[in-house]
């Protein structure tokens, strides 16, 4: 380093073709550190040395490090990331050295911009440094084993097939060449495999396949005759065939690219899962205007296993666990009997199990045998200094996998083979919980990996546990054991969309620091599920591939719900008829009675319901009924645009108005127009901004437009997809986003101009990153973005019929609502500015100006902002709003020029905004203004604020002030549960009158029933209005997800369908939103089946437990679920943030499994829990409470504060509505948990206000329904509630009985005092497949580090 002049170097565990496990001769990072784990990067300084890990290696890494070694455990509260470290100890001008063969491409590039920001260069060093440091002798040689033939009975497909499929892949691209650096996609590609790096059956090559030729580069040495003949080397008239070239020679092939003049585009890996992606060597070798960066198409096609790789899957997964069952078989005795088996043996002794089964060809990773305390290091290895004698003390887990001629293997499982204790019974149970729970998923086709995996995890949550790896990864076809795309992981940074073929691990654990370790890996398949009822998509779902039973001493079945039970004795049935008779035919009788033993039912103790169609509920009316229609996805699909078809009355032509615009658009030299649903502030829209609805007709509140000299179309959402097609002309197309085959904006821009056109677009109107995204994609096609700030619409509608702007004045939010002042929140805003080195801060978002200020205004309908800007520098702070707007009052409360020493705001005229901003190019003190970006409901810096700020002065992140706003004060928090109390009240008032009147034959339409609640709200203290206009929907208005009644479209409100009623008020305290769905006659089985089955979800988010850290998109599928089963689903989101006396829509929460962004969940958050199901022209169903995150009190703790939800609405669902038979226990117990709540809060308040009959109405709808209760609730799960834990940072003293311990780790864990609980009997009774342990508290004894 020092020869060199490089400050740092950096080590990573990767070969040249950032393969994840690598050849002995390229395991540098571990000769360098002594760490041997397959995950880890090293960072040297001139003084110090630090290695980053992931949670598997956490034990591992601490143990094989030495001393001088700093341990980095990634993920971890306070861990700097590696760039961020080197940021910190290098000073401006240093140099990082890396082998750029070693780092793949995209990390390269985040690296090097990463250390740029603190004038840090990163240097590409082709001499790797460790190279020279390891001895020749010492160091390992590469293999010289040759390659060999992958038989086309196992691989299903010929290579020269693959190789046209890839070649149509590159053709889509437009790519003339594409390099393959990854080993296991050149192995699958021509159907080769070799020795090259241990237990997976690769060897080291690169690939360039061209349009009409194929170059191997690989040491020649390893083509034998036979390889040649297959790759028909030299043999190419008239086929396919392969040119051989030297392995080393591949980087100057790519250099000499730039004097190619027939090769234009140059297609190469990008970072996408397990795989790097080209290394960046590869990447810098290929001239700079060639490249194109895509996942390879060869990964993807890999992933997707065809039939012959299918069965061949399975049939190594029965011989794989005939070899495992008899192998546990013969140790249960061997170690009851106390005979002398250690880790090492046993492992050496299982892979001559698998020897034994027919087309072996080794093991698939080193075997994870371990016992005990190294079972808490998840991938430990054993070695002769760690091997451990195999007892019936504890567990031993056996994580372990074989490679076979026709599929790859991976599977653990857990043993006691004495009497485990009550927390290892838990633990197993739990673990065992979250495996099924993810193995019996049903999903909609297009679901990614992400979505699923805190499906394995919740049960863990809910004590407090957790494990720190993926749930899940990709498995190869006698190829790698982890192999991309598809990774479980409720961290991840990206997701990939589960696809049938796939193959991968569910595998979830618990790990007690050096104790034990509980894991259960089962490899399952994506299938094609049959469902009763189908949306607009196919349902998938899995099949278990991995058949070897489960350990039933270790399940305490009062724990499991029915259904996890009913699947449980299922697979240990399949277990028995299909691997048992392989066993009996093999002769392998021990291990048949083994097995025979082990999967004998349990005897399920939880009511399970089933489906409905078990029930009895659904008939074949109801699913005709469901059925959807091929129209969905269809362009051309609008509804009665067919001549002599009926118009809808809410149907408006526009033809005019798109006449007269597309005069204006041949003005201004234009070929197409968007036009954004939002105005100049975004989310918030003032009746003269609505410029979309009055082109189109359209009244929804999301939506844009693009037009083009001869057609128009409008995008929108599920939410919205009736509605816009009753309003549209028929001469508009309706895009209905998120349904397959409906191009982008950009996409069809493309498709409908040709080079050299141009597109308009108001800049004010655009968000910066959404106009930066539409400029690059239509650049693609030589279509140019521009800029037009003469609104065209504006020019085409007629003053006299558009709405002026609202001249109310602002007002003040008063402190004692607001909570705390406007100057200490400009305070810490300016401490967050300082924080990021921003001289100024531009705020776009009204409610961000309104929040800050503690200021409201009416300029918005049902929302209380007004239009402003504010820019807030160092020492100043200036507020840009319309004349006029400012009062005495708000002057006062500003000190408007009074700014002596205190904190005081300066007025400036609104429409100076950009000019302010323009200036800044003089203004040499001013070198960083932080711009807000897209995020969440949060549309960011419109183009036009970001284009007036100079290139290099620009900030853009996320807004310090969205994020403040989201996290309610104290008094705020307490303000918005006071007004949801006093709502429910004027709700339940309603719905009790209601009923009655209906009932009583009454008639009443959908605005004469909103007005009724509109007048019942009025009532309560500090009303102010509606937070948005009432969603009051009967019958077909109801599938309408975002239904308003007009006149031409109310209807009377009968006993004959189902009333949905989606209103809220806005509140001096708070904003209130609220959902219930109601019948007021005999509801038809299938609505009771989706009302049931709509609650089921909002129960299950609602009660959820989660680590801090969690994001909102990772809890939707829960909500989902239940629907998803049975082939149903929603277009629209499960929850939104919302305001405090602001936007009912509030940045950043977005419960939606769509999502491109996350956002955390944090204490103080409030959001919408409101799944829903919308039958067509029919009904709709939705069910919405607003939850708040708060802290949560569990029986154990990991690492991370627990957190969960709080119910702040409080109205009562509908009993008649819901089929109890569904509900698994915990479900209705909290459902009547939360029924009494209501009747205990909103109760008091109904008398208190003279509402009686409201009240007697509250009582009957409140009655505790009767749950099936076949279920024991564990003792420790109901601890959860009642148990206080108390963490101990002191040494040395016992503060109580229940005590916390911080391991070195970072993993904490609760203990209950072992004499006390061995004093009250409390010890664990040891089970049989008939006997099950009933929980106790956790009874772990002397493990407490003082």
């Amino acid at each position: 380093m020092l020869k060199l002049g490089f400050d740092a170097y950096i080590i990573p565990n990767d070969d040249e073709h950032q393969s994840e496990y690598v050849s002995p001769t390229d395991e540098r990072r571990s000769y360098i550190s002594g760490f041997s784990g397959s995950a880890g990067t090293a960072v040297v300084t001139m003084d110090q040395q630090a290695l980053w890990t992931d949670g598997r290696y956490f034990l591992q890494a601490d143990q094989q490090l030495d001393c001088h070694w700093l341990l980095m455990k990634q993920k971890n509260p306070g861990v700097p990331k590696m760039m961020e470290w080197l940021r910190q100890k290098l000073v401006k001008g240093s140099k990082v050295g890396a082998d750029p063969r070693l780092l793949g491409s995209n990390t390269w590039i985040a690296y090097a911009e990463d250390l740029a920001k603190s004038e840090i260069k990163l240097e590409a060093e082709e001499r790797n440094l460790v190279d020279l440091v390891w001895p020749a002798e010492e160091r390992p040689p590469h293999s010289q084993d040759p390659i060999f033939i992958h038989e086309l009975k196992f691989a299903g497909k010929k290579w020269e097939d693959k190789v046209a499929d890839v070649r149509a892949e590159m053709l889509k691209e437009g790519a003339d060449l594409l390099v393959v650096t990854a080993l296991d996609e050149v192995a699958w590609l021509l159907n080769l495999r070799g020795n090259d790096i241990p237990y997976n059956p690769v060897f080291r090559s690169y690939l360039i396949l061209g349009r009409d030729d194929l170059q191997l580069y690989i040491p020649k040495e390893k083509i034998t005759p036979a390889v040649d003949h297959h790759l028909h080397v030299n043999s190419c008239e008239g086929q396919e065939c392969v040119v051989i070239n030297e392995y080393t020679a591949v980087l100057d092939r790519l250099r000499a690219l730039k004097l190619n003049n027939h090769v234009k585009k140059v297609m190469l890996g990008s970072k996408y899962s397990y795989s790097g992606g080209a290394s960046y060597a590869v990447y810098s070798a290929v001239p700079e205007e060639m490249r194109l960066m895509v996942t390879s198409p060869v990964l993807l096609m890999k992933a997707r296993k065809n039939a012959v790789e299918v069965d061949g899957m399975k049939n190594a997964h029965i011989k794989d666990a005939v070899a495992l069952c008899d192998f546990l078989s013969f140790m249960e005795p061997e170690i009851m009997e106390g005979k002398n088996w250690s880790e090492i043996d046993a492992a050496n002794l299982l892979k001559e199990y698998r020897s034994q089964q027919r087309d072996f060809k080794g093991i698939s990773f080193t075997t994870i045998s371990a016992f005990g305390s190294n079972g808490a290091i998840v991938h430990y290895q054993p070695v002769r200094e760690t091997d451990k004698k195999i007892t019936n003390t504890s567990l031993y887990l056996l994580d372990s996998g074989g490679q076979y001629k026709d599929g790859t293997t991976d599977v653990t499982r857990t043993m006691h083979y004495g009497d485990p204790k009550p927390l290892h019974v838990e633990a197993y149970t739990r673990v065992l919980m979250g495996a099924i729970d993810l193995a019996t998923l049903i999903f909609p086709e297009g679901t990614g990996d992400a979505d699923v995996d805190i499906m394995a995890r919740r049960h863990l949550y809910e004590v407090g546990l957790d494990y720190r790896h993926g749930t899940g990864h990709g498995i190869g076809m006698f190829l790698n054991v982890h192999e991309a795309p598809i990774q479980v992981r409720i961290y991840a940074t990206e997701e990939h969309k589960f696809e049938v073929g796939h193959f991968f691990s569910d595998e979830p654990g618990f790990y007690l620091d050096n104790d034990f370790g509980v894991r259960l890996e089962t490899i399952v398949t994506v299938v094609p599920k049959d469902t009763p009822y189908h949306f607009d998509k196919r349902s998938l779902g899995f099949e278990a591939v991995t058949l070897v039973p489960f350990e039933p001493k270790l399940i305490n079945i009062t724990m499991l719900t029915g259904k996890q039970c009913h699947w449980l004795n299922s697979y240990h049935a399949r277990v028995r008829d299909v691997v048992g008779g392989e066993l009996m035919t093999q002769g392998r009788t021990r291990g048949y009675e083994w097995l025979i033993s082990k999967t004998e039912p349990l005897p399920c103790v939880n009511h399970y319901g089933g489906t409905l169609e078990s029930a009895g509920l659904m008939s074949s009316t109801n699913l005709q009924h469901v059925e959807r229609v091929a129209r969905e996805a269809a362009l051309d699909g609008r509804t009665n645009c067919k001549e002599g078809n009926p118009q809808p009355e809410i149907r408006v032509n526009t033809s005019s108005q798109m006449t007269k615009l597309r005069q204006e658009m041949g003005n201004h030299r234009l070929d197409g127009y968007i036009i954004p649903m939002t105005g100049e502030q975004h989310g918030y829209l003032a009746p003269a901004e609505k410029r979309l609805q009055y082109m189109t007709g359209f009244t929804g509140s999301f939506g844009n437009v693009a037009v083009t000299a001869d057609e128009q179309a409008l995008w929108t959402d599920g939410r919205y997809f009736l509605q816009a097609d009753s309003e549209l002309g028929c001469d508009w197309l309706l895009m209905k986003e998120q349904i397959d085959g409906v191009p982008t904006i950009s996409e069809w821009l493309r498709s409908k101009l040709v080079s050299g056109a141009k597109v308009g677009a108001d800049p004010r109107l655009i968000a910066a990153d959404t106009w930066k995204f539409y400029s690059e994609e239509l650049a693609k096609s030589d279509i140019e973005l521009v800029a037009e700030e003469t609104n065209l619409v504006d020019l085409v509608w007629p003053a006299e019929e558009r709405p002026p702007y609202s001249q109310d004045p602002i007002y003040i939010h008063e402190l004692q609502f607001a909570g705390k002042r406007w100057e200490d929140k400009v305070a810490d805003v300016r401490a967050e500015m300082e924080r990021q080195g921003a001289d100024i801060l531009v705020i776009t978002a009204p409610d961000e100006v309104a929040w800050l200020l503690n200021l409201r205004g009416s300029d918005v309908e049902t929302t209380p902002v007004f239009r402003s800007y504010v820019i807030i520098g160092r020492n100043n702070v200036e507020l840009f709003v319309p004349p006029d707007k400012i009062t005495p009052a708000v002057d006062n409360h500003l000190n408007v020029n009074q700014c002596g020493e205190q904190e005081c705001v300066i007025i400036t005229e609104y429409i100076a905004i950009l000019d302010r901003l323009r200036v800044l190019k003089l203004n040499n003190g001013i070198t960083k203004v932080m711009l807000g970006k897209k995020y969440s409901y949060s549309g960011g810096a419109s183009y036009a604020i970001y284009s007036a700020v100079p290139e290099e002065k620009r900030l853009v992140t996320i807004s310090p002030v969205l994020e403040m706003k989201a996290r309610k004060n104290p008094v705020e928090i307490k303000g918005m549960k006071d007004s949801h109390i006093r709502d429910a009240v004027a709700l339940c008032d309603f719905l009790s009158f209601m009923e009655k009147e209906i009932n009583s034959g009454n008639s009443w339409n959908e605005i004469t029933a909103s007005e009724k609640l509109l007048e019942l709200r009025r009532q309560q203290q500090n009303f102010m209005g509606v937070s948005f206009k009432t969603i009051s929907a009967f019958g077909p208005n109801g599938a309408v997800i975002h239904y308003r009644p007009r006149p031409d479209t109310n209807r009377e409100i009968t006993t004959e369908s189902l009333y949905l009623l989606d209103s809220g008020g806005q509140y001096k305290d708070g904003t209130t939103d609220v959902t219930r769905t109601m019948h007021y006659g005999e509801p038809t089985s299938f609505q009771v089946e989706a009302y049931t089955r709509v609650l089921i979800g909002a129960i299950d988010l609602a009660r959820l437990i989660f680590p801090e850290g969690t994001d909102d998109t990772d809890i939707d599928i829960l909500a989902r679920r239940p629907l998803y089963e049975v082939g149903l689903d929603y277009r629209h989101g499960t929850g939104h943030g919302i305001g405090h006396f602001l936007g009912v829509h509030e940045a950043p929460i977005q419960v939606r499994i769509y999502s491109t962004e996350e956002h955390k969940l944090e204490v103080g958050h409030f959001f919408s829990d409101e799944p829903g199901y919308y039958q067509d022209n029919q009904w709709g169903i939705r069910l919405e409470t607003i939850l708040t995150v708060v802290t949560k009190e569990t029986e154990y703790k990991f690492d991370k504060q627990s957190l969960g939800f709080e119910p702040v609405t409080l109205v009562p669902f509908e009993a008649k509505l819901i089929n109890t038979t569904l509900l698994e226990d915990i479900q209705c117990d909290w459902l009547n948990d939360y029924h009494t709540r209501v009747r205990e809060v909103i109760g008091p308040e109904l008398l208190n206000q003279g509402h009686q009959v409201a009240y007697d109405w509250l009582v009957t709808k409140t009655e505790p329904l009767k749950c099936p209760h076949h279920r024991q609730s564990s003792p420790v799960s109901s601890k959860t509630t009642t148990t206080t834990t108390t963490s101990v940072t002191t040494t040395g003293h016992h503060l109580t009985t229940t005590r916390t311990v911080e391991y070195a780790t970072s993993a904490i864990i609760t203990h209950k005092d072992a004499e006390e609980l061995e004093e009250s009997g409390t010890a664990a009774l040891a089970s049989t497949a008939g006997t099950v342990a009933i929980m106790v508290l956790l009874t772990v004894k002397n493990l407490l580090v003082w």
